[in-house]
């Protein structure tokens, strides 16, 4: 006996179909996507072979902005609290060349990293704006004895003379390495 005998031409049309759908579904899965898992992998191999290939120009770049970097460092690094009194001699030097008031030169504050040491020293000064400016120019670009890390002008009376007074801060920081 026929086991689709009984069965109307729409109903052995829907098996059919039915049939089909899992056909493919299992065609599928026992064949097409282990096919496309290896071709996906095949193809982040080939992504990483690639990345490979270039490795070694890479670290050449590295290492080149690595000397770059350093070179960088190396002109803000000092031998110690040394540099705090050429800092000192400079600035009131320029303050006397410049009539600027030296105002507030405070001990040189250390804050420790891993294997370096950042010396941040503020320096306080009084008087005209371009002859601030230009003390902060020499300290940038003439003389540089540390990294600039900041600059505050700061505009105010003072009670005592009962003038303006134009003051700016200047954030001077050195590192310096630790041995190992």
């Amino acid at each position: 006996m026929n086991l689709f005998e009984g069965l109307t031409y729409r109903q052995k049309n829907y098996l059919l179909w039915g049939g089909s759908v899992v056909f493919a579904l299992f065609t599928y899965w026992i064949s097409i996507s282990n096919t496309i898992d290896s071709w996906q992998t095949a193809d982040r191999l080939e992504t990483r072979l690639a990345r490979a290939d270039q490795a070694p120009r890479l670290i050449g770049q590295y290492r080149s902005r690595l000397r770059v970097l350093d070179k960088t460092l190396k002109a803000y690094e000092v031998d110690g609290l040394d540099n705090q009194e050429m800092i000192l001699a400079f600035v009131s030097e320029f303050c006397q060349s410049h009539k600027l008031t030296l105002r507030n030169f405070p001990q040189v504050t250390v804050a420790q990293e891993k294997d370096f040491e950042v010396y941040s020293q503020l320096i306080e000064v009084e008087g005209r704006y371009t002859d601030l400016l230009k003390l902060v120019y020499e300290l940038e670009q003439v003389h540089p004895m540390g990294r600039i890390a900041s600059v505050q002008y700061r505009k105010f009376k003072d009670t005592k003379t009962r003038k303006q007074v134009l003051t700016a801060t200047i954030h001077l920081q050195n590192i310096k390495f630790l041995k190992k």
